[in-house]
This record gives C-alpha cells, structure tokens and sequence, in this order.
C-alpha cells in the first residue's frame, strides 16, 4: 500500500483500516482494502497495551454493519491470497455457505500450474468456490470484469 496509507496513530498505533471501522464507514473499508491494506491489520500502541484488529474497534464502538463488512473482506482477501501464482483456474469445492477458511484452504488447487492467473481466471475460480467476498473484491478492483465471459 502507499506510504500514507500505511501510517499509524501516535497513540494507540490504529491504521486508517481501524479508524474506517471505528466511524463505521463501509466504503473507506473497501477502498482501503482496495488499496492493499489488510482487514487484520494490528495495531501497534505506543505504549505496549494490547494490540487490536479493526473488527475488535468495529464492536468496541458498535459498529455491527463494519464488522460484518471487515469479516467479509478477511474472507475474500484469505481466498485471493490462497490462490496459486501460477494457476489460471479452481476447481469448484465449496458451496456458498461454506466458510471462510474453508473457501481459503480448498479453492486454491490448480488445473494448470504453467498458465499464469488472470483476473477473469480468478473471477471464475471465485464463483465456482462461491466466494462471494472474493468476486466482489476482484469486481470493486476491475468493474470491466463484470463483462467477463
């Protein structure tokens, strides 16, 4: 992520990613997460307390609909990020109600490892494992690939 958004509070050590989530605005939490920073980031106090992920900050100021939007892009970013480097497509392995970890742990097995990924390749891989956090993190990235065959 750029240098500014990687800045932290003096104090209590929050990210951007923790403050979005303590106002509760849903569209700086995608944007951010658009930008690369994650939805787990910790944070880092100055003063040795506990560290805290922004979904800790969501329920600690109430904040129901951002903690339900933090969990849904954890679940997209762990499938993309499971996804081999080298892998144009995913076998379909879970359902929509599967869970997160499940998604994570079983999507990413490759047809082929010498054709590289594309974004339509994981767009499909995304929809076959019914990742719906994923497909909607790769369609807030690339609008075009709602044209996707």
């Amino acid at each position: 992520p750029p240098r500014l958004l990687s800045a932290r509070s003096t104090s209590k050590g929050y990210s951007a990613m923790h403050y979005a989530a303590m106002a509760g605005a849903l569209p700086m939490l995608d944007w951010l997460a658009e930008q690369g920073l994650s939805p787990d980031t910790m944070s880092a106090p100055a003063d040795g307390s506990e560290q805290v992920t922004p979904a800790q900050v969501a329920m600690e100021y109430k904040r129901d609909d951002a903690v339900t939007a933090l969990a849904s892009l954890r679940e997209g970013h762990a499938f993309l990020k499971a996804l081999p480097a080298n892998a144009a497509t995913a076998p379909a392995t879970a359902s929509a109600s599967a869970n997160a970890s499940a998604n994570a742990a079983t999507a990413p097995a490759a047809a082929s490892a010498s054709t590289p990924v594309t974004e339509h390749a994981r767009l499909r891989a995304a929809a076959r494992a019914g990742s719906a956090a994923a497909a909607a993190i790769l369609l807030r990235r690339h609008p075009d690939l709602a044209r996707c065959p």
